[in-house]
């Protein structure tokens, strides 16, 4: 054998080629899984990141949600009536037991109905003394000294998660003022709020990895999580480098071993208006699988490409030259750009092997140029896009500047005469000075929050769904009892199930049904209708009315950011704006049919079957062919509200 290692120059060529494929088929295996492992870290940080913002909005929702239940149940006449009742001393004790059970038993129907809540108190305003609870225990206890009491004398406040000295565990406590008919505040009414609820926001997230773990830290380092309280293992608080960075303030993400010692990739965050550390995190070796496949792959191939190459330079001394050179020159063409050059096939054996690779190699590399230019191609129409988004972007701003404006002035200028009205002790016009400033306030306020919910349609997606509008509108119809109070509303039978988001389609009609309502006029016999049919390639949706109408020249401009036809009606000027950006994220399209002023008016849109094909989709100058529908079914709102 060494005889032959030293002898043959052959055995010398395919012993040296074969130990040179080796290493560098090991070395190209190691570079993948590391360049694989690199690019599948970036990746699952970005779902883990896209995760935590998720949950982190929905974690805020979920308290904002919980506050405004106790703001609601505080605002209630009959509870604030019976408080004022037991805490006034004069009462019998016969009409105190009677106003105390009375209240007793409406806060725990309210419990039942608001199943997020776990315990509602009724505070005495002088000494925080619990003069009413729904678990009886706790009556009797002054609570003086909790934020929760003293904060929710004044104004609607959050106490975040901290251990409770009634329940002996960590929760959360939500308290606001109860005020009597002049405003006067009798007390404070506090709940205790379930944190069991978080685990449908921790545990109920999925799509990243079997692995895959949220979980909720609160400042003291313990689980805020109805199934991970009371670990016994952390009698000290659980703590990890995520953890302990996140409960420094600190927001980032990285590699570390979780709170059970097993190595994690992981994203934290500090909720800093909560008080909580949110993480969310995988198992490296779930996250890192496919990469070490890649390197296993890699590795398997190249090994068997190297013997198989090896096998050819068996005859590399007597054939190789001249077939090799030409596959030179033709790399060379190719290195000046002439990717349409191709390698002579002169033999049949390895050398024609590696002149076919070498041309299917050119093929795939003008292909990836090809591709390349075409990506290049589309980033530049991007940027086209982009910039005319910026500039669509600057005439928003320029609009949204000119009408948050006018609430602006109107505050400057009672803030003037507020001034003038306090020095001169005018105390008549000062509350109607102050009024003016409120309603100014409020009209921003509302101005902001409906551009706000523009702004989102578009980057806050909900996934599409298979929808029955017959639920939808009925479900729309109820939510606009209010705004529609006296109008008939009349609802085709049998609506199509359309493919949609169903919780942008319901603010399109709620919205279409709400203007509808408020431009009736003097109409005597106010009337809504709304129906569907299916059109080739989609739906077509209309909601008709018998109101004021609309003049043709306003037919495209009250879709307008803060277009008012009528400054008389209440509203922002935002909710057709808003509908027709929700219409045209579904790739649909919406428009207005109106004869004039006293006709009444029909909002048409349209909805894309993502299953059809390339259908025309009906726009304004189509029949909708409404005549052929069966015969609606009216619903009136104010008998029903």
């Amino acid at each position: 054998m060494l005889k032959l290692w030293t002898q043959s120059l052959r055995a010398r060529l395919v012993g040296h080629f074969l130990l040179l494929s080796l290493m560098i088929v090991a070395l190209a295996g190691y570079l993948a899984f590391v360049g694989a492992r690199r690019a599948l870290e970036q990746s699952v940080t970005e779902r883990l990141t896209m995760t935590a913002n998720l949950d982190e909005d929905q974690l805020r929702r979920w308290v904002e949600s919980q506050r405004q239940d106790v703001v609601f149940i505080a605002s209630l006449p009959e509870i604030r009536n019976l408080t004022a009742t037991i805490l006034d001393p004069q009462l019998t004790e016969d009409a105190l037991a009677a106003a105390n059970s009375r209240l007793r038993q409406r806060l725990e129907e309210t419990l039942v109905i608001k199943k997020n809540l776990e315990e509602i108190l009724i505070l005495s305003d002088v000494g925080g003394l619990i003069v009413l609870s729904t678990n009886q225990e706790h009556e009797g206890q002054y609570r003086v000294r909790d934020s929760f009491f003293t904060q929710g004398r004044t104004q609607t406040y959050v106490q975040n998660v901290y251990p409770s000295p009634l329940e002996f565990k960590p929760t959360m406590t939500i308290s606001s003022p109860l005020l009597d008919v002049s405003g006067q505040t009798l007390g404070v009414l506090a709940a205790h709020v379930n944190l069991d609820e978080l685990d449908s926001i921790t545990l109920g997230r999925a799509g990243f990895g079997s692995t895959g773990e949220i979980y909720i830290i609160d400042r003291y380092n313990d689980f805020v999580s109805g199934s991970r309280f009371g670990r016994e293992q952390y009698p000290r608080g659980v703590h990890t480098v995520g953890i302990d960075a996140a409960a420094g303030g600190l927001d980032g993400s990285g590699r570390y071993q979780n709170y059970d010692g097993v190595p994690v990739l992981g994203v934290y965050r500090w909720v800093d208006d909560l008080e909580l550390a949110l993480l969310v995190e995988i198992s490296q070796s779930e996250a890192f699988a496919p990469a070490r496949r890649i390197g296993r792959v890699i590795f398997g191939i190249g090994l068997g490409l190297a013997l198989l190459l090896t096998a050819g330079t068996i005859l590399l001394a007597q054939q190789i030259a001249r077939p090799i050179k030409r596959i030179s020159e033709a790399s060379l063409r190719i290195a000046d750009g002439d990717l349409t050059v191709r390698a002579p096939i002169l033999t049949y054996d390895e050398i024609g092997v590696l002149a076919r690779s070498f041309n299917k190699m050119t093929e795939r590399l003008q292909s990836l140029y090809d591709e390349l230019r075409q990506e290049i191609t589309e980033r530049r129409e991007a940027q086209e896009e982009l910039e005319a988004k910026n500039a669509e972007l600057e005439r928003f701003t320029y609009t949204v500047s000119h009408d948050l404006k006018s609430p602006l002035v109107t505050i400057k200028g009672f803030l003037g005469m507020l001034q003038k009205d306090l020095a001169s002790g005018n105390i008549k016009r000062v509350n109607s000075d102050i009024q003016r400033i409120l309603g100014a306030a409020n009209t921003m306020a509302q101005l902001l929050s409906e551009l706000l919910e523009l702004s989102r349609i578009g980057r806050q997606i909900n996934p599409s769904e298979d929808v029955d509008l017959n639920e939808l509108v009925n479900e729309a119809v109820g939510l606009v009892t209010g705004d529609a109070a006296g109008c008939e509303i009349v609802i085709e039978p049998n609506l199509p199930a359309v493919y949609c988001d169903r919780v942008r389609l319901l603010e399109v009609f709620q919205n279409l049904l709400t203007n509808a309502a408020k431009f009736m006029g003097d109409q005597a016999a106010p009337r809504i209708e709304v129906g569907a049919h299916r059109k080739p390639g989609g739906w077509t949706c209309h909601v008709r009315d018998n109101g004021i109408g609309i003049k043709p020249v306003y037919h495209e401009k009250i879709f307008g950011l803060f277009e008012r036809l009528d400054g008389q009606v209440e509203g922002t000027g935002i909710g057709l704006a808003l509908v027709k950006r929700i219409i045209e994220t579904h790739g649909g399209r919406i428009w207005v049919e109106s004869l004039g002023e006293g006709h009444g008016a029909t909002f048409v849109f349209t909805l894309p079957d993502p299953n059809s094909g390339p259908d025309s989709d009906p726009g304004p100058d189509s029949d909708p062919s409404l005549d052929s529908r069966p015969k609606p079914r009216p619903v009136n709102v104010s008998a029903q509200g």
